[in-house]
């Protein structure tokens, strides 16, 4: 397979888990209002989740080490899928915690991997340019 499909097959998949991400961003607020959080509180949430998402990238990197970088592409996909499990009891504060890390290590691990994954697909390649172009456009519109 060119690299140049390769890319367009990661593009779309980064496309649709940045969706489906930010569809359920969406869902997690509103339901956090939904339980009795402030607007406040519920921003403070988030604003956590991404700190913390930021102090996890030095695990990702040794995550991506022990089981490579597909494994870390899918170890961060499993994540994501069963992250949303604990809000149902974020009532509470173990279970709103336990849920912010869930979200921020799935973000933590997938991320950092699948640019690498892109990168590494496509190197070489003249048309490199206008691969990250597309690859921005698609998350531009994704995030409207």
């Amino acid at each position: 397979m060119p690299a140049l499909n390769r890319f367009r097959l990661l593009t779309l998949h980064a496309a649709l888990f940045g969706l489906s991400t930010a569809m359920a961003g969406g869902f997690a607020g509103a339901y956090l209002l939904t339980l009795g959080f402030s607007l406040p509180a519920a921003l403070a949430a988030y604003g956590m989740l991404l700190v913390l998402r930021f102090g996890l990238r030095g695990l990702a990197i040794a995550i991506v080490r022990r089981v490579g970088m597909a494994g870390a592409l899918r170890l961060g996909v499993l994540i994501g899928a069963v992250e949303f499990l604990p809000l149902l009891m974020a009532d509470s504060a173990p279970g709103l915690l336990v849920w912010i890390l869930l979200v921020s290590l799935a973000e933590a691990i997938y991320w950092p991997a699948f640019h690498a994954t892109t990168v590494a697909t496509v190197a070489g390649d003249d048309s490199l340019g206008r691969q990250v172009a597309e690859r921005t456009m698609v998350t531009a519109v994704v995030a409207v």
